[in-house]
């Protein structure tokens, strides 16, 4: 058996629908239709935005659609069940499995840390455009605090966070994730909407 087939065999997750209820098809709906709503603004209007003087952004909506593509994606067939998975045969077969707490804690450190990157990243990319863009930020710092803390599953420390219901079947992981979902859309929309207005 190849070292490829060995690992098959020992994977749990299986490709598949991870959240096959209504709340994770609205979820998962409204990640695709935010990364539209993204990719339309990086395609929009240069000349309006010149004469608005405000810097094209066009990079960073296009990011921005990949990201929520990925995501939208993610929501369905749970690939932080495949990592997880990787993760504990890597820990197995190279003799640490005994240290994986130490492991899981530098994981979420590094996730932690990435997401302070992506916000220094953007506050120099943004520059004078927090304006235009705050209700966008405001998106990418709450789905970064939900994969951070999804992140810490490995902990059982979201056990209280995936139960915490809101407004009836509302948990608490989902009001922090569609929050974000609609924050990056709604910025999306009110740039669109700007840009129409110029262009009028």
């Amino acid at each position: 058996m190849g070292i490829i087939e060995h690992i098959l065999v020992r994977v749990q997750w299986r490709p598949g629908i991870g959240d096959p209820d209504v709340i994770g098809w609205v979820i998962t709906t409204f990640y695709f239709l935010s990364a539209i709503l993204c990719w339309y603004a990086g395609q929009g209007r240069s000349a309006s935005r010149r004469q608005s003087g405000e810097p094209i952004k066009s990079k960073l909506w296009i990011c921005l659609f990949i990201v929520m593509i990925f995501l939208g994606i993610n929501k369905q067939l749970d690939l932080q069940k495949l990592l997880r998975d990787l993760g504990k045969i890597l820990a197995e077969d190279g003799g640490w499995y005994h240290m994986r707490r130490e492991v899981q804690s530098i994981f979420i450190r590094a996730m932690a840390g990435l997401g302070a990157l992506f916000f220094v990243i953007l506050c120099l990319y943004l520059k004078g455009s927090w304006r235009n863009y705050w209700m966008v930020a405001l998106g990418g710092f709450l789905l970064i605090a939900f994969i951070a803390i999804r992140a810490a599953s490995f902990h059982h420390v979201d056990y209280i966070f995936s139960r915490w219901r809101i407004i009836g079947p509302f948990r608490m992981k989902y009001v922090l994730e569609l929050s974000g979902i609609l924050c990056i859309g709604m910025g999306a929309a009110l740039r669109l909407f700007r840009e129409n207005q110029q262009a009028g």
